[in-house]
């Protein structure tokens, strides 16, 4: 994905660095001009951290512009020459109006990202956590779209046959550096973290439907009209648990048969309509046989958190008993730890 990766290089390395360049470097004649080159590079970097994605680069970056944003602005206030009282000039008043214009709307995002973190007001299934060892992070989920993607299916015709995804999570796995990919630019799927990695039944429950056979895709997804690709459905307790784009030839359970919390029933793949490999996962009342995923959506958390994009996930299992022996959920420090 050359153009999403170039998207992200821009919004999440080159513009922070440019704002804070500028908030370091830049010669201001006073100091509202100072405030507020401030204020612009500090609500852009609070954004794009509660926002994300963080996919093509480390989500660890954002605490370096912390960093740098404390000693751009001792740097940058120091460099402030108080100028002649005199009114200010057409472009001063324009550049002042367009950084507050710019905060107003930066600020606005990183407070629809933070109502993410809300919980849903429908009922919620607990489940356990169903990926392996290692770092997680969650690509989309939470209660705003701005954060979670799928809300878009919610409402609207259209989406009738996808309506169960509505509350849906994606989890990727972050490699040694931080990063869920080897290498910038990683030739297939094999050059992700996650991809291969065993995916484990997040409850006890009875397989009402398992897909296998589709390709796992190399590039941009190709199969438009096909979802979920490889994918298992889980009845557990009257309700439906979907586990979507999983591995070819990695499915291990076969419809009808019982599995317990903790059992594989496949790899992470990325076949369907997946755009890099990653765990697809929600829950929602029964479908139909023409349209499974068209059930009504319900809300999930894993081992009673409420999962939002960038929560990062540390899972330690114990492979004697195939539960979670330890994990940890991490969230970034712009907001609360809720429970």
């Amino acid at each position: 994905m050359p153009g999403f990766v170039a998207a992200q290089l821009l919004l999440q390395l080159a513009v922070p660095l440019a704002l804070i360049g500028r908030l370091a470097f830049g010669r201001e004649r006073d100091t509202l001009g100072w405030a507020l080159d401030a204020g612009l590079a500090t609500s852009y970097v609070v954004a794009i951290t509660l926002s994300g994605p963080w996919l093509a680069l480390p989500w660890s970056l954002s605490l370096v512009y912390l960093v740098l944003l404390a000693g751009a602005g001792a740097l940058g206030r120091r460099r402030v020459t108080e100028g002649p009282k005199e009114p200010a000039g057409r472009r001063a008043v324009v550049g002042h109006a367009l950084r507050i214009g710019l905060f107003t709307v930066l600020t606005g995002l990183g407070v629809v990202a933070l109502a993410g973190r809300r919980p849903f007001e429908e009922r919620a299934i607990d489940l356990a956590f169903p990926l392996g060892n290692g770092t997680w992070l969650v690509a989309s989920g939470g209660s705003t779209a701005l954060v979670n993607p799928h809300l878009k299916t919610r409402t609207g015709d259209r989406y009738g046959a996808y309506r169960g995804q509505t509350y849906a999570v994606d989890l990727v796995k972050q490699g040694g550096w931080g990063s869920r990919v080897s290498s910038l630019l990683p030739d297939g799927p094999a050059g992700y973290a996650a991809f291969g990695e065993p995916i484990h039944a997040p409850c006890s429950g009875t397989v009402e439907q398992a897909v296998d056979g589709r390709a796992d895709i190399a590039t941009t997804p190709v199969e438009r009209g096909e979802l979920a690709g490889n994918h298992v459905i889980l009845e557990c307790g009257g309700d439906w648990i979907v586990l979507a784009h999983l591995m070819r030839g990695s499915v291990r359970v076969p419809p009808g048969s019982r599995v317990r919390v903790g059992d594989v029933i496949g790899l992470v793949g990325n076949s369907g309509r997946s755009d890099e490999p990653h765990l697809h996962i929600h829950a929602q009342t029964a479908g139909t046989a023409e349209a499974p995923l068209s059930g009504a959506p319900i809300p999930i958390t894993f081992d009673g958190r409420h999962l939002v994009r960038s929560d990062r996930v540390h899972e330690r299992r114990d492979s004697a008993t195939k539960r979670s022996s330890a994990s940890g959920f991490t969230r970034n420090s712009f907001y609360p730890k809720d429970g």
